[in-house]
């Protein structure tokens, strides 16, 4: 019962950056369950090199450097269900294989690194740790249930300079 309790916590806990912000509600949001999505990184720290937010419609675009080139393109979404792409870009990309395992692994290494920013970020942790969990049922473009009402998806994307990896946290497949 403890586990399932903090399994939950961690879950919803992850959400609360998005669905926290009632008090700015705009006229597109008004009749959403959820409010506008604001940004989940600050640039004050020695892990971001650049960082920039913006809202488009209904979706919250974010778009951090980190200190070693690695890009992040955050986009968070939803009004009634929410939903997060994680959009990572690797400048000089070496891809030892080109296997659901090898990206998630990845995704992993990408979330512990964030979850050491700082304690506002440690649910990042949690995610990662999941993620490990059901390593063995990802495939690329599937979603795989990690708690009930709460998906992952992995995907990859060939880039110019080296590779493109997005993971999807969702409330629905």
């Amino acid at each position: 019962m403890i586990n399932q309790l903090k399994n939950l916590f961690f879950f919803f806990s992850i959400f609360f950056f998005f669905s926290c912000q009632e008090e700015k509600v705009t006229a597109s949001f008004a009749d959403c369950k959820y409010a506008q999505p604001e940004a989940i990184f600050e640039s004050k720290t020695n892990l971001i090199k650049s960082h920039d937010f913006l809202l488009e419609g209904q979706k919250g675009i974010e778009l951090i450097t980190f200190s070693d080139g690695v890009k992040l393109k955050l986009i968070q979404e939803g009004c009634d269900d929410l939903l997060q792409t994680f959009e990572f870009s690797f400048p000089q990309l070496n891809i030892q294989e080109d296997t659901p395992n090898f990206w998630l692994m990845l995704a992993v290494a990408q979330f512990d690194r964030i979850a050491d920013i700082g304690p506002n970020y440690m649910v990042f942790g949690s995610w990662a740790a999941a993620l490990v969990r059901y390593r063995d049922q990802f495939s690329f473009g599937n979603s795989v249930q990690l708690q009930k009402g709460f998906f992952a998806k992995l995907e990859r994307l060939e880039g110019r300079n080296g590779g493109i990896l997005m993971l999807t946290l969702s409330q629905k497949p």
